[in-house]
């Protein structure tokens, strides 16, 4: 299965390819269409909106888009710095559930504490207006999962597992 240092490379390739794809292109596009609009080309932007209702839609985003206070946008970052967390945490869970028969247990786990914090985070956001009580809430449902990471790992981790290696002729791999 290899070594147990992957478990952490799945959980940040799978985090890190969140952050560029929901932040990066989310903030690509705010800036794109703040830019336009600072620029007065907001017919641009609405060229070939015949609907009525979505062109409403469309000059309350701007709006919105135009007034937000600077400082909201950050609240994506620090949103994805606890996702990237999450998603290494899960990872571990699931790696070791994968690699030792006896924890399969841990795969159900990660994905009920994966449901908790998504039912939470939407619960809240339902019932609680400041947007950064909600990430005080979402850290502290993170923190519980590394706990719980941390714990797996520490019980389950073989410090100074051989790397498998790969054959020159391209064999499976051998432990070495």
């Amino acid at each position: 299965l290899g070594r147990d240092a992957n478990a952490l490379m799945y959980g940040a390739g799978h985090g890190g390819f969140e952050v560029l794809f929901i932040l990066g292109l989310g903030m690509i596009s705010n800036l794109a269409t703040a830019a336009m609009l600072n620029a007065g080309m907001t017919d641009a932007l609405t060229a070939g909106v015949t609907d009525g209702a979505a062109l409403a839609q469309m000059e309350a985003a701007f709006s919105e888009l135009a007034y937000t206070p600077s400082a909201t946008f950050l609240v994506g970052i620090v949103e994805r710095i606890a996702a990237v967390a999450l998603h290494l945490s899960f990872s571990v869970l699931v790696w070791f559930a994968a690699k030792e028969q006896k924890a399969f247990w841990l795969f159900p786990l990660a994905l009920l504490l994966h449901a908790l914090v998504d039912f939470g985070t939407v619960v809240l956001s339902k019932f609680v207006a400041n947007v950064w009580i909600i990430e005080a809430a979402i850290y502290a449902m993170t923190a519980f999962c590394v706990l719980i990471a941390l714990y797996v790992w520490k019980k389950h981790a073989r410090p100074g597992e051989p790397e498998p290696r790969r054959e020159p002729d391209g064999d499976a791999p051998q432990e070495a």
